[in-house]
């Protein structure tokens, strides 16, 4: 053969190639009722969803390529004015999809040209939507009868219908096992929580609390990062901490530890929860909740498992950290030294009482005006409950005698009242604003913190309702 057409003809096959394989993702999209001017390619991230391209409309056909695969996950073909959507699944190497569908119903009119988990993903939602239909036929006869047999009868079918619905869901997965569409069957898949025969009453509902709890996860493999692309993740793991934790720190924090424990380092799902529920801790209105960002920061920051935060946040967070851990619920309060009006030196632990409510106020806030009375009120109906007030006043000394002039302009009668010029109280007790109330047991112990005025008698009528309890026996 002729030297020069065996070069051509190579010169051609590499040119072929090229055009083949150069587009890492190819999905090509045909409408065929209506045309809009252009479509969006977008992806789930958790719990929000982003856009990553846009297609023109080419006559009834939209095409989204690119020489870089996207990464797997779950993603929207949205379609305006509307934003109507389909849902495709993208997968490493697998980035290739023809489809046609129409506006007027996408889900219901999709064809997909492409064999592969996408054509079964669709099929699959095809059978559930004819399973459904049956099903709600089966139920509508049986509540129109009350003939024992035919309710019977209408079980039997009714269980068949599960059972294929079943039998479709473990073909799929065992077809598509490294795909995306098994994922996003098991994760619709329930826990099944076996029967215990020797358990009872309140017993059992305990043993199948904890099952469940236990087994919660087992269809979703926490260690693969695609997940994090997909539309039922926060929800899974967001149900995990808020109703299957009992809501107090340390159960939080244990149930944080073991859901990001299943993530592996730096991987985007450890990344992302990490970062969202040290954000959501720090934030949270909720007396006590601190501390499960104080658990966070100090057991992953601290400990350098964040290896993606900046020095300057990285700081801010283990700053925030250690201000708020001596003032977690629990810890003995920090002392500190004030002066009273008549310029004595006193300290925090100078008071001896059952409780202390301890206030910092700013006579010129306009929060503390309100406040204040407030709480006059609440130590008004406690000054023979066993309750001490503690009215730090946070004036420079050369504005004290606004502090003084405020005693009596809220009536602060009883309260032991004081300033300190030198504002060591502040870093102590994170006084970042005011009012800031702090309820402190016999022991100086924080027992209560950062709540509003109008809360005291609330609060004190719950933290006396604990205290009367009897204690637990075996």
């Amino acid at each position: 053969m002729n030297m020069v057409r065996v070069l051509s003809l190579l010169t051609l096959l590499t040119f072929c190639l090229h055009s083949t394989f150069a587009q890492a993702f190819d999905i090509q999209v045909k409408l065929t009722d209506t045309v809009v001017s252009e479509i969006y390619l977008g992806y789930h991230y958790a719990d929000k969803q982003y856009i990553v391209d846009t297609a023109q409309a080419d006559g009834d056909s939209y095409v989204f390529s690119g020489e870089e695969e996207l990464s797997p996950g779950v993603y929207l073909l949205v379609f305006p004015p509307k934003n109507l959507y389909l849902e495709i699944l993208i997968d490493q190497g697998d980035q290739r999809l023809n489809i046609e569908t129409a506006l007027s119903d996408l889900s219901a009119n999709i064809q997909v040209k492409t064999p592969g988990q996408n054509e079964a993903f669709y099929e699959y939602i095809a059978f559930l939507r004819k399973q459904r239909s049956e099903a709600d036929k089966l139920n509508a006869q049986k509540k129109e009868t009350q003939d024992s047999l035919l309710i019977a009868s209408i079980n039997k079918e009714s269980e068949e219908l599960d059972h294929q619905v079943k039998a479709r869901q473990e073909s799929l997965i065992e077809n598509y096992s490294d795909k995306m569409l098994s994922i996003v069957i098991k994760s619709g898949l329930q826990v099944e929580i076996p029967e215990m025969p020797d358990v009872k009453g309140q017993a059992l509902r305990k043993a199948q609390y904890q099952y469940y709890k236990k087994h919660y996860f087992d269809h979703l493999d926490l260690s693969d990062d695609r997940l994090i692309r997909t539309p039922f993740i926060d929800g899974k793991i967001d149900s995990y901490i808020s109703k299957l934790t009992a809501q107090i720190p340390d159960s939080i924090s244990a149930s944080l530890d073991h859901v990001l424990g299943m993530m592996p380092e730096g991987s985007d799902l450890y990344k992302h929860y990490l970062i969202k529920y040290v954000n959501a801790y720090s934030a949270s209105k909720i007396v006590g909740m601190d501390a499960v960002f104080v658990h966070l920061a100090d057991n992953y920051y601290r400990e350098g498992k964040a290896t993606w935060t900046d020095e300057e946040s990285l700081s801010k967070i283990l700053k925030r950290s250690t201000t708020l851990k001596p003032l977690l619920l629990g810890k003995k309060a920090p002392d500190f030294e004030y002066v009273d009006k008549d310029g004595n030196a006193k300290s925090l632990y100078d008071t001896k009482s059952p409780y202390t409510v301890l206030i910092f106020w700013d006579p010129d806030c306009g929060v503390c005006k309100k406040a204040m009375p407030e709480a006059v009120k609440f130590s008004e109906a406690n000054v023979d409950n066993g309750v001490a007030m503690v009215g730090i006043c946070t004036k420079r000394e050369k504005d004290v005698q606004d502090c003084w002039d405020d005693i009596e302009n809220k009536r602060l009668h009883g309260w032991t009242v004081g300033y300190d010029p030198y504002g060591r109280y502040k870093p102590l007790y994170d006084v970042t604003s005011t009012p800031m109330i702090y309820i402190l047991d016999e022991e100086m112990t924080i027992i209560s913190k950062k709540i509003g005025a109008k809360q005291l008698t609330e609060v004190m009528d719950v933290l006396r309702a604990d205290l009367d309890k009897p204690a637990a026996t075996e």
